[in-house]
């Protein structure tokens, strides 16, 4: 048991050296996608403003646009926000915006709140 304590520290070593050089030389500000290159798949939603209206992949045809999954509970969303409306309105970047899994009133306040 003693000489199992003694490699312990030197098993622990190792793994986290190996697990840490597996990082080296990848690009922190690069993220990975799996539908880079793909098509848009096929999805028809309720518009935010008018839930009568669907919307289907086609919005996203015939021009340049960001699509932005977006919901008010993502602290992400809170942070990057400020950016996509800068994109927005002093780049002239075409944003479409798909809310995920909020409740409409709490989508609209999260709008309301930031723009």
């Amino acid at each position: 048991m003693k000489r199992l304590l003694l490699f312990l520290p030197l098993v622990i070593a190792i793994s986290l050296g190996i697990f840490l050089a597996a990082g080296i030389g990848k690009d922190p500000t690069k993220l990975e996608s799996a539908r880079i290159g793909k098509p848009v798949p096929a999805f028809s939603l309720e518009s935010l403003n008018n839930p009568t209206q669907l919307l289907d992949e086609s919005i996203l045809k015939g021009e340049v646009a960001l699509l932005n999954v977006w919901a008010e509970w993502c602290p992400s969303c809170w942070d990057e926000h400020e950016y996509l409306m800068w994109l927005s309105q002093e780049k002239g970047i075409r944003i479409v915006g798909l809310n995920y899994k909020d409740q409409r009133e709490t989508a609209f306040s999260f709008l309301g709140r930031l723009g």
